[in-house]
């Protein structure tokens, strides 16, 4: 059952699911194309600070919450799981709006705060909802109210920006909209399909406390992890021309489909058959899966990725600016950057599934410590090389958190005898 929990249930559900991530691809090169090279820097920085501020929000708390709704010999039932959750989510966004201020400072943000922590967290109800109804096998729900956050919206903006009766801020309005009306479709599914009662609706706070505990320590893992991924852009906005930032975030944009494409064919779809294996402690179900996991992402990572390299020299030139054209080496370091995360992923789904989160953490948090010093010793001896140094400091980050989890992996497995390695 685990295995198809997150796979496509049909060509209709991956049809879905391949619309929302087009949306976005259509969007970013509209962008690119239709407003200045700043708006795309602009474009980039707010939507790394609400990326990085629904992790804030979500504490990783669905990572506890989503292995207590799995794990066959835990008794709580949906209603109460949710019911709890909502109620450290409301206490979270109480404590991001302390910290705004700062993170919109910190970002070199003004005019847009308002819309900005409106959609942050109305894309983390949404993206909770969505979580739900991937755990409760509601595919094809789940991915309708995918395509409603993350492509509708996108599709009806293209056009918009071709008659230029739009500018950037007025995209994030548009979004607001139909991220909120995903969380009402979601939440009227769930409802329905689930019984959940009002007796369900009950504090538990030694359940919240052991998930806070939890949820905690990976939390600060995959902040570390996905602030790298903020503050590339934050270091850019303080030490680097604006111009140079929005092609980064340009070239990143269609990175970044490309990941989400590899996530949609091979991480959702068999990850949970290597959580599955190792929790039921089966040898040779573990080596299956992790075996498989690991050929489709080495395939689906090398294919893609080599054959997006052409497609983004054809997309910066129909955007007809020389600036994407000059930097189009860049390009390979972000291909780079992003295989070598892909490449870790069958291990970090291991020492995850293995609850090794203490060593997940300490690997991510060196990590960033090596991307912030290798980015400002590349400032310093590469000035005006633009976003080099820190694509440097990526690929050196990432490159790290490769060897590292590689290594924990061997040490933790083999020990067994599993052999991997061989």
């Amino acid at each position: 059952m685990l295995q198809r929990i997150k796979a496509p249930s049909s060509f209709f559900d991956l049809s879905l699911r391949v619309t929302a991530l087009g949306g976005k691809f259509l969007l970013m090169l509209a962008i690119a194309r239709y407003l200045t090279i700043k708006d795309v820097g602009d474009y980039g920085v707010f939507v790394s600070i609400i990326v990085i501020s629904l992790y804030f929000v979500g504490l990783d708390f669905y990572v506890y919450s989503t292995r207590e709704m799995l794990d066959p010999k835990v008794k709580k039932n949906t209603g109460s799981i949710l019911f709890n959750q909502a109620a450290f989510f409301v206490l979270s966004y109480c404590l991001l709006a302390f910290a705004w201020p700062g993170l919109l400072s910190l970002s070199g943000v003004s005019g847009v705060g308002g819309i900005l922590f409106a959609l942050t967290v109305s894309e983390h109800l949404s993206q909770e909802c969505y979580r739900v109804l991937i755990i409760k096998e509601k595919i094809t729900i789940a991915n309708f109210t995918l395509l409603i956050r993350s492509g509708l919206w996108c599709y009806i903006c293209v056009p918009l920006l071709f008659y230029k009766l739009i500018d950037l801020k007025q995209i994030f309005y548009l979004w607001l909209l139909f991220s909120l009306l995903s969380v009402i479709v979601s939440s009227l599914f769930i409802s329905k399909f689930e019984n959940i009662k009002f007796s369900d609706f009950n504090l538990d706070f030694r359940w919240l406390s052991r998930g806070v505990k939890t949820s905690f320590y990976f939390f600060l893992g995959t902040l570390c992890l996905r602030a790298i991924n903020y503050f590339d852009k934050v270091i850019a906005v303080h030490f680097i021309p604006s111009a140079n930032l929005g092609v980064y975030v340009f070239f990143f944009g269609i990175s970044s489909a490309v990941q989400a494409v590899i996530d949609v064919l091979v991480v959702t779809r068999y990850y949970p058959a290597l959580v599955k294996a190792i929790q039921e402690e089966n040898r040779e179900k573990i080596k299956v899966a992790f075996c498989t996991f690991k050929k489709k992402i080495y395939f689906y990572n090398f294919v893609l990725f080599f054959l997006s390299i052409p497609a983004c020299y054809l997309m910066i030139k129909f955007t007809g600016k020389i600036d994407y054209i000059e930097h189009f080496s860049w390009y390979f370091l972000i291909v780079i950057t992003s295989s070598l995360l892909n490449v870790s992923m069958p291990y970090h789904y291991a020492l995850y599934s293995r609850k090794k989160d203490l060593t997940i953490i300490l690997i991510n948090v060196i990590a960033l410590l090596l991307f912030v010093i290798i980015s400002f010793i590349g400032l310093e001896c590469l000035p005006g090389k633009g976003m080099l140094p820190i694509l440097i400091a990526l690929v050196g980050a990432n490159f790290f958190m490769l060897a590292a989890k590689y290594l924990s992996f061997i040490k933790e497995f083999n020990s067994e005898g599993h052999h991997f390695n061989k």
